[in-house]
């Protein structure tokens, strides 16, 4: 099992490089990416309401790198119901965040 970790673990760095945050510590390293980007960021997210203690671990991260959380707002439903869309692209035109952080 862990040749095969290790094997797709590869593959993504090869596929993706440093943009792409993986592994078993990857909520805590968010804010590492996020702050290359930005010092704003919007998290979009329903983990508040299955798994609080893994959201505040994403924006503890953001915080712990200096970036400013925007948020959370709740994400879009399955299939990405118009209504959510439009909800979701006001509150972007609204906050003006530099990085999006989705985490559903």
């Amino acid at each position: 099992m862990s040749d095969l970790k290790e094997s797709a673990g590869r593959m993504i760095r090869e596929f993706k490089g440093d943009r792409y945050v993986f592994g078993l510590d990857c909520l805590d390293r968010v804010g590492e990416t996020a702050v290359l980007l930005g010092k704003r960021s919007l998290v979009v997210s329903n983990l508040g309401i299955w798994d609080p203690p893994a959201l505040q671990r994403i924006i503890s991260s953001l915080t712990r790198s200096e970036v400013g959380v925007i948020g959370p707002v709740p994400g879009a439903a399955p299939n990405a119901p118009r209504e959510d869309v439009i909800r979701l692209a006001e509150i972007i035109a609204e906050t003006k965040p530099q990085t999006i952080v989705v985490a559903d």
